[in-house]
């Protein structure tokens, strides 16, 4: 579901990219260059957006483990500000487009589906751990 996820949410992250062509921090500054060039503008950061659609998902799978999930999905991006590939507006940015992307998908049917799956799936492999627990 996740890869699917990641393709379908990709022109959503490229969009406002290629609208605001933001230049990243090391393009600025040159002492901030850590790494490789980026191939994308900097706003708002795909790693924030793509970090946060995944925590927001995977909480709602795991509802039990939904707020250590959730913040680790909102730390997803510091690291990019640290080495000087990203602004912190571009992080939370990124964490503003993931939620109405999440708000879009829960939206679309075909999502929908695919989520009820994966659900399906968690809860039936869950339930097989717990037996199997029972039994030791």
């Amino acid at each position: 579901m996740l890869e699917k996820v990641k393709k379908d949410i990709q022109a959503a992250i490229d969009l406002p990219k290629n609208y605001y062509k933001r230049k990243r921090p090391y393009q600025l500054d040159e002492s901030l260059e850590l790494g490789k060039p980026e191939p994308s503008f900097s706003y708002p950061s795909g790693h924030s957006t793509r970090g946060t659609v995944y925590a927001m998902l995977l909480g709602d799978l795991f509802p039990e483990r939904k707020d250590p999930i959730l913040a680790i999905g909102r730390n997803i991006g510091w690291d990019r500000v640290l080495i000087g590939k990203h602004f912190p507006t571009d992080i939370y940015a990124g964490r503003v487009l993931a939620r109405a992307i999440v708000r879009e998908l829960k939206a679309d049917p075909a999502f929908q589906h695919d989520f009820a799956e994966a659900k399906a799936e968690v809860d039936e492999r869950h339930t097989a751990h717990a037996v199997s627990e029972v039994g030791k």
